[in-house]
């Protein structure tokens, strides 16, 4: 299991014979942000680093040259070759079976961090 940037890279930087699938049981997808924290000592120059990170131009040489994770800007998408990793990520029939990461209820949360812990203990031995 790899995060899109990763898988990304080891394709090609590395030549692993990685692809990007998601399960019939679908998958979780979450989307990072860029923001500018209130008082910030330069925040003309955080917009202008976002400005940055956003632009389509920007996102093609680090998807092509680096290997980037997916991208929610379908600009920056469209210019992706086919078979690039990040652009399968948005397949439509990917994305009918995705959950979007959000907050959950305390419970949950507890119920989650158990099971993991028991896991993580099974495998220590």
């Amino acid at each position: 299991m790899f995060w899109s940037g990763s898988a990304v890279r080891s394709k090609r930087n590395s030549k692993l014979p990685v692809n990007f699938i998601v399960p019939t049981e679908g998958a979780i997808v979450w989307v990072d942000g860029l923001a500018v924290a209130t008082g910030a000592p330069n925040p003309e120059g955080a917009a202008a680093f976002i400005n940055w990170m956003i632009d389509p131009k920007f996102y093609i040489e680090w998807a092509t040259k680096v290997g980037a994770p997916a991208s929610a800007n379908s600009k920056a998408l469209a210019t992706l070759p086919a078979d690039d990793l990040s652009a399968q990520v948005h397949k439509p029939e990917y994305m009918v079976s995705k959950n979007v990461m959000s907050a959950m209820p305390d419970e949950r949360r507890e119920a989650f961090n158990n099971l993991w812990q028991e896991v993580k203990a099974f495998y220590a031995e």
